[in-house]
């Protein structure tokens, strides 16, 4: 039987985040259906505490498909990695936003490009199944709060003058005339 995921954000995020109204409805959108699908395949059902925020959502669903096909292939190439990451990580709702933050901020510290922004896809569904798995469960909303933060604060500029996400959907058309 799948565990059922609680959308209570706690007092953690709100103190650390404020109400999350500057987060994008796209971005709010992407990030709970591509977390529900990741940990949807472990058997965790997961709800969203995103959902609110995405209500304005105009992202046609060939995105979201996109971004799984994109993460999927990065994953086969990278999973140990970001599985080891996840394991030297000493996280806890005080430091989970600072956390990934953190590594967010090294990821981009080169320039943003689309395959960095599937990393930090990649890597925020890891770091969730990582909480799941140690049973750590309220840690998961306040990832899907801290991504939505930052992709909508840091990486929604670039996105929007590089041809908005619709572009992921383009690069998954690009993986697939590959195969």
């Amino acid at each position: 039987m799948a565990d059922v995921g609680k959308s209570n954000i706690g007092t953690h995020f709100n103190s650390m985040n404020g109400d999350g109204s500057a987060i994008d409805p796209n971005v709010a959108a992407l990030i709970s259906d591509y977390l529900q699908y990741k940990l949807g395949q472990c058997g965790y059902q997961w709800t969203s505490p995103l959902t609110a925020y995405g209500a304005g959502n105009t992202l046609p669903p060939k995105v979201g498909t996109s971004l799984r096909a994109l993460s999927e292939e990065f994953t086969s190439q990278f999973k140990e990695q970001f599985v080891e990451m996840c394991e030297k990580l000493s996280i806890n709702a005080e430091n989970m936003k600072g956390t990934l933050d953190g590594v967010a901020n090294e990821l981009f510290s080169e320039g943003i490009k689309w395959a960095r922004i599937v990393a930090l896809f990649v890597f925020g569904s890891e770091l969730a199944i990582h909480c799941k798995n140690r049973n750590c469960l309220d840690l998961i909303n306040i990832i899907a709060y801290s991504l939505a933060t930052y992709i909508t604060e840091k990486l929604l500029p670039w996105i929007n003058d590089h041809g908005g996400w619709i572009e992921l959907y383009k690069q998954g058309i690009l993986l697939e005339k590959k195969d």
